[in-house]
């Protein structure tokens, strides 16, 4: 069906911003992807005094409703940071300059590394068989929640766990602070690495509060209210895991997310040059490493098969013609992998190519002023040799 509709010029710009931000490909994908979310959450309404499922924009942590929201305090705004600040102990430091200060050297690493694994099983994922989320679509930010993560259990860790709840009083100020330094990294090398980051709107705080949360319930983990199931790309890609016991929710890093966090990313690398060095100046660099992108793939085969699955898939159709959005589409309607309905389909097939775009697998090129072609690169051609090959 076929409609025209007036959208009022207050929500023009905000939504442009979001088509934007989050990978939508047209207007008419994000208007269909709003309707689709709206009947959603109508359908898993329930009865009183059950619970329902947690849209993506509540907040993240889930244990009981007061603990779920970040800090509206403004008692004590901190210099040169947008929006009221969380909550922070008095014995924490500022937040300028927070990513940066904390270094993942040899000592720090030591500190991710716990003497004695819990003895009690992890919080089972919600969904060990799916591919990753279609909104999950830069992995440069999967590697950023990984690094914060980190530098969280660094600061206020204890043999290599965190707390939730000190996690959160965290996360919202190492977070603000790399997306303000990849703000200015766009603005001068005109990239786009900000993508998916958090928005930071002095104007909006409610709506910088909503993508804060986006931002953690989508590359961190995220726990659900009633079974306490977890979801986030870190904890279903296995770099993180979660425990309960009696003093709460805890997270630690595995040892596959200490390998990847060890292999060096090069924009993290060149915001701790520019630290180091004032005068140093940004450079337009790939947002992963080549040895980055072949630990994700290799990693990736392993933990979610069928992302492995779909990656080929997706790289062998363009390989054999289906090199537009059209073309894609219709070689690959007919694979479950990308969910049910259409929407939900269109959102996960365009996530796989965003994923594959940013491992240099797929390039993307503009024809005309409104049609898209894909290709294939030359790794990605040798990548379907070795697998046709095992």
């Amino acid at each position: 069906m076929k409609a025209v509709i007036d959208i009022e010029n207050k929500n023009i710009k905000p939504m442009q911003e979001v088509i934007k931000e989050d990978g939508f490909n047209s207007a008419n994908e994000f208007i269909n992807h709003i309707i689709e979310e709206y009947i959603d959450a109508k359908k898993q309404l329930l009865p009183l005094g059950k619970e329902k499922i947690p849209n993506i924009d509540d907040l993240t942590l889930i244990e009981t409703p007061d603990h779920a929201n970040f800090s509206d305090d403004n008692k004590s705004r901190i210099p040169g940071k947008i929006g009221p600040p969380l909550q922070v102990p008095e014995s924490s430091f500022d937040y300028n300059g927070y990513f940066t200060q904390i270094k993942l050297t040899a000592s720090n690493l030591d500190k991710l590394v716990p003497e004695n694994l819990p003895d009690i099983d992890p919080q089972k994922l919600s969904d060990m068989l799916s591919m990753l989320w279609g909104q999950i679509n830069r992995l440069f930010a999967v590697k950023s929640a990984l690094s914060i993560t980190a530098r969280s259990i660094i600061m206020k860790g204890s043999n290599g766990f965190i707390n939730q709840q000190e996690f959160l009083d965290l996360v919202e100020g190492l977070s603000k602070d790399l997306t303000l330094l990849l703000n200015d990294i766009d603005s001068i090398v005109k990239t786009k690495l900000s993508v998916s980051f958090p928005k930071l709107n002095a104007e909006d705080y409610v709506s910088a509060k909503k993508s804060m949360s986006r931002f953690v319930n989508q590359y961190f983990w995220n726990i659900r209210r009633g079974n306490k199931q977890i979801d986030g790309a870190l904890a279903r890609l296995n770099f993180v895991k979660v425990y309960k016991d009696n003093a709460g929710f805890k997270i630690g890093i595995t040892p596959e997310g200490l390998k990847f966090l060890q292999i060096q990313n090069p924009i993290h690398h060149m915001i701790e040059l520019s630290d180091d060095n004032p005068s140093f100046e940004y450079q337009n660099q790939e947002s992963l490493s080549d040895e980055e992108i072949a630990f994700l793939f290799k990693h990736i085969k392993k933990v979610i098969p069928n992302e492995h699955k779909a990656m080929i898939q997706v790289i062998k159709a363009v390989y054999e013609g289906n090199d537009n959005p059209a073309k894609l589409a219709q070689h690959l309607e007919l694979e479950d992998i990308y969910g049910i309905t259409l929407k939900m389909k269109e959102t996960n097939r365009n996530g796989v190519l965003a994923r594959l775009v940013e491992m240099r697998m797929i390039k993307k090129e503009r024809v005309a002023r409104t049609n898209v072609k894909y290709l294939v690169t030359d790794d990605a051609v040798e990548l379907l040799k070795k697998e046709e090959q095992e």
